[in-house]
């Protein structure tokens, strides 16, 4: 998933930063984002475009840790 956090619809920032660092990972040509919007191509842009997610994603996740649910969140998954 490369788009946004919203804690409504249940996503969980750890595993949009997980993610992102998997696709960073790979070699990819094109990227199918979703939600009606055009695929991103050639591999600088993807790796732009996933940093950019990976820095959203960090940072979320740093704006979230003073949360009480979202400690809630961390603390379930970490002890599943």
């Amino acid at each position: 998933m490369t788009g946004y956090y919203s804690l409504t619809n249940r996503s969980n920032v750890i595993d949009w930063e997980q993610s992102m660092k998997r696709l960073l990972a790979e070699d990819l040509d094109i990227l199918f984002t979703g939600h009606d919007k055009r695929p991103v191509e050639g591999r600088d842009k993807i790796r732009a475009y996933l940093e950019k997610s990976l820095a959203a994603a960090a940072a979320k996740r740093k704006a979230l840790a003073r949360e009480e649910q979202y400690q809630d969140l961390v603390y379930a998954l970490e002890h599943q």
